[in-house]
């Protein structure tokens, strides 16, 4: 579907990246999931498009506490990273680790599998640098903390 979709996605994108910030939650939610579905619709290609969202998504997942909201915003940032070159991947991934260790304090599975998804999209990014000693032992310790099958 990406080659029908590229040529209409930066109007796309446009149209309805505006609701990013909007001050109805749900507005919100599901503004980030369509974007979500775009990024994913338009793989490999389109990147240029989700330019404009960038850094209000950056905010929106630094700034966001847990809960509904910072997980549309963790699926999107998740979608994207396939689409972007190494650099602004890796750029954009070490900003929000710090907020992947921060959710696996909290017991909610559904936030538990999509910080793991975009853990495992961190991680697939070429050139990332295998420096995960500053954040790994913390996720996998607050992982294993919140396993209460043993």
């Amino acid at each position: 579907m990406g080659n029908f979709v590229v040529p209409h996605l930066t109007g796309l994108v446009e149209a309805v990246g505006n609701d990013v910030t909007d001050e109805n939650e749900e507005i919100r939610i599901g503004t980030k999931l369509a974007l979500a579905a775009l990024a994913e619709a338009s793989a490999p290609n389109g990147i240029e498009s989700f330019e404009s969202i960038f850094m209000p998504l950056l905010k929106g997942v630094i700034g966001s506490r847990h809960g509904k909201v910072l997980v549309a915003f963790l699926i999107t940032f998740s979608s994207l990273i396939p689409l972007m070159d190494a650099a602004y991947a890796i750029h954009f991934a070490r900003e929000v680790i710090s907020v992947l260790v921060r959710e696996f304090d909290f017991p909610d599975e559904q936030e538990k599998q999509i910080v793991l998804k975009t853990v495992k999209q961190c991680a697939s990014i070429q050139g990332m640098k295998a420096d995960y000693n500053g954040f790994l032992p913390e996720m996998f310790k607050k992982f294993l903390s919140l396993d209460t099958s043993n």
